[in-house]
């Protein structure tokens, strides 16, 4: 980052800003105060999203989104930064491994050719494989592990959180907290609920199709195919088919709601069905 420092001091017709989602903000900015060769137009630290620092900083600074590139370490997910700024605009740069020369000529390499609103990734980062935009739903344990062997076939809400993405294919990730109930044992054998070896809590592991979302007329009927009893059966039901695991794991963070990602091709090419048991 000091030699990046050092060329922007070059380039007077370039504005510098602060954006962070410290949650020690006098902290960040104490320690901000010894970078050397820093002169920040406009300093925005403070708890929240990345994309309220990008809209304070536009505002104040009189710059459109379009004329603005974001260097920052997090790509997407739960406490991505790339992809929201993207979504805005914005030319993202990932930089998995800080501010270096690279990433900086990388980045302004893309603005001079006119990308706007896309992520530049690091050499070997998702841009540089095939990939498969997919909505994606992170579920709890064991529902996760129970919907991906096949014995799930009915996701429960008191929404219609899956309705718009009737006959697509939706990837699962498998949250890393538990939800404590042990009701599906009364229809399915031992087994039911393991995760495939190298899989764990953290993992986007497969993808399922995702069929129609009505109300839910008798919950009785509802509870053997959403592996819960009826008082914790929502009041929509989901119809779920054809559950995929992947052929590997592939680490992603948590996220709230559904959101899109960006899929190895190779993962969902090669995802294989479940075979779920009696």
């Amino acid at each position: 980052a000091a030699a990046v420092l050092k060329l922007l001091a070059a380039r007077p017709d370039t504005q510098v800003a602060v954006a962070s989602r410290s949650a020690k903000p006098e902290w960040s900015k104490a320690l901000l105060a010894k970078v050397p060769d820093l002169a920040a137009a406009a300093v925005h630290i403070y708890p929240g999203d990345k994309r309220t620092h990008l809209r304070r900083i536009a505002k104040g600074l009189g710059c459109a989104f379009s004329r603005m590139v974001l260097f920052d370490d997090a790509r997407d997910g739960k406490h991505g930064n790339c992809v929201a700024a993207a979504a805005l605009g914005v030319l993202a740069v990932h930089c998995p491994q800080g501010l270096n020369e690279e990433r900086w000529r990388a980045g302004l390499a893309a603005f001079e050719k006119g990308v706007r609103g896309k992520v530049i990734d690091a050499p070997g980062g998702p841009s540089s494989k095939p990939t498969v935009t997919l909505p994606a739903v992170s579920l709890a344990m064991p529902f996760a592990a129970l919907l991906l062997n096949g014995f799930k076939t009915l996701e429960t809400r008191n929404n219609e959180l899956f309705a718009p993405y009737e006959g697509r294919r939706v990837v699962v990730r498998v949250g890393m907290k538990d939800w404590d109930n042990a009701s599906w044992k009364l229809w399915h054998p031992a087994g039911a609920a393991d995760l495939r070896p190298g899989f764990r809590r953290g993992d986007a592991a497969g993808v399922v199709d995702v069929g129609e979302t009505r109300r839910l007329a008798s919950f009785d009927d509802a509870a053997p195919r959403a592996c819960a009893c009826v008082e914790d059966c929502g009041t929509f039901g989901t119809v779920v088919s054809n559950a995929r695991w992947f052929p590997r794991p592939w680490r992603v963070r948590g996220f709230p709601g559904v959101v899109d990602l960006a899929v190895p091709a190779d993962l969902v090419g090669g995802a294989a069905a479940a075979a779920a048991r009696a």
